[in-house]
C-alpha cells in the first residue's frame, strides 16, 4: 500500500504579519487550545488547497505549482478583520480577485490528486489526530473552495486576549507545500517556491 500524506498548499505572510500572528497566538488562554504559532513547525498560513494524497506525486504537485506561478507576481494582500470568539480566532484576509483565481486554478489542476481519504498516519504526529482534523481535510473540497473560500490566517481556538494593533496591508510572495499536523496545523516543511 502507497503511503498517503496530508498537506497543504499555503501562501505564508510577509515577516511582519507572522510576527504579529504568533503574537496574537500567544494571547489567547484557553485549556482547549491546542495551537500555538510559531515559526519552525506551526507556521502561520494563508491556505490555497488541503487535501490527502499519495505521498510520491508531492514531486508532481510542486512541478504543477511551478507552472502555475509563473503568471503571479507575489500577492499585495490585506487584513480586513479579527474573527475571535470562544471557539476559533483567525486574522481575515481580503479575498481579492488575483488571490481567488490563483485558488481556483491550484484547485483545478490538482484536482487528479486530491482523491484520498485522509487517514491519522498521513499526518504528522498521527497519535493526536482526531475526527475533525480528517473531515477538514477530506471535505475541503466541499466546504471551502470556490465560492465557499474564505482567506484567513488561523490563530487558535478561543478569544484573542492580546490588544495591538494589526498591520492591515502585506505581501505574500512565498508559495508553501506542508505536512498537515492537528487542527490542520503546517508541521513539516515539504517545499517551498518564491514568486518573482
Amino acid at each position: 500500500m502507497k503511503k498517503l500524506i496530508a498537506i497543504d498548499i499555503l501562501l505564508i505572510p510577509s515577516i511582519e504579519i507572522s510576527e504579529e500572528s504568533i503574537k496574537l497566538s500567544e494571547s489567547i488562554v484557553d485549556s482547549r487550545n491546542q495551537i500555538l504559532l510559531n515559526s519552525k513547525d506551526c507556521l502561520p498560513h494563508i491556505s490555497l488547497a488541503m487535501f490527502c494524497t499519495v505521498e510520491e506525486n508531492i514531486s508532481k504537485i510542486n512541478k504543477i505549482i511551478q507552472e502555475i506561478i509563473q503568471k503571479y507576481k507575489p500577492f499585495k494582500l490585506k487584513i480586513i478583520g479579527l474573527k475571535t470568539g470562544e471557539t476559533f480566532s483567525a486574522l481575515e484576509i481580503e479575498k481579492t480577485n488575483e488571490l481567488q483565481k490563483f485558488h481556483e486554478e491550484i484547485i483545478r489542476k490538482l484536482s487528479p490528486f486530491m482523491n484520498q481519504k485522509a487517514t491519522k498516519e498521513a499526518f504528522v504526529e498521527p497519535s493526536t489526530i482526531n475526527e475533525l482534523t480528517l473531515g477538514w481535510v477530506d471535505n475541503f473540497k466541499t466546504t471551502s473552495c470556490f465560492e465557499k473560500y474564505w482567506p484567513h490566517i488561523t490563530l487558535g481556538y478561543g478569544e484573542v486576549k492580546k490588544t495591538s494593533t494589526i498591520l492591515v496591508n502585506f505581501t505574500s510572495s512565498t508559495i508553501g507545500i506542508y505536512q498537515l499536523g492537528l487542527f490542520c496545523t503546517c508541521r513539516k516543511k515539504l517545499t517551498s517556491i518564491d514568486l518573482k
